[in-house]
Order: structure tokens, then C-alpha cells, then sequence
């Protein structure tokens, strides 16, 4: 699975780039890669679009042109909930 969010005209994210382990190693990232890039560039192609890569993605992003930026550091924050 995949998505892309994002207000699809300047900024895009993409996100929850997943494949079940029974089922990788067999090109199904590349496939949702390929659909995905393929949206952006048929749909929003002077978007920026960025991702945030985990070991095993590091191998993956770059066959779609995606590079490292360096320096830099990711970062979170996550939600509070008040009661």
C-alpha cells in the first residue's frame, strides 16, 4: 500500500509505503512506487515531494529519483490528548 498527501499542486508526502513481509522481495514496492510517481508526474509535476525513508526504503527511493538530504534529521511530535 501507498499514499500520497498532500495539497497535490506544491507539496506532496509520500507515506505508508508498506508490503506484507510474506510478500517482499517480489516487486510489489517498485509497482506502488511506479503508480504513485506516475500520478505525481501525469498530475502535479513541479510538486515537491518527499519521504521519509527506513533502512530497507533507502534501497528502494532512489531507483524513482529520490536522493538523500544532508545534513538533516527527521522529526515527530506526537499527539496529545486532553481529557
Amino acid at each position: 500500500m501507498g499514499r500520497l498527501v498532500g495539497d497535490v499542486v506544491l507539496f506532496l508526502q509520500l507515506v505508508d509505503i508498506a508490503v506484507h513481509p510474506d510478500h517482499q522481495r517480489k516487486g510489489l514496492g517498485k509497482q506502488i512506487m511506479k503508480k504513485l510517481v506516475d500520478y505525481v508526474d501525469a498530475n502535479a509535476p513541479h510538486a515537491y515531494v518527499s519521504q521519509v525513508a527506513d533502512p530497507l526504503g533507502q534501497r528502494l527511493y532512489p531507483q524513482f529519483g529520490f536522493k538523500g538530504v544532508k545534513p538533516g534529521i527527521g522529526m515527530y511530535r506526537y499527539l496529545r490528548i486532553q481529557e
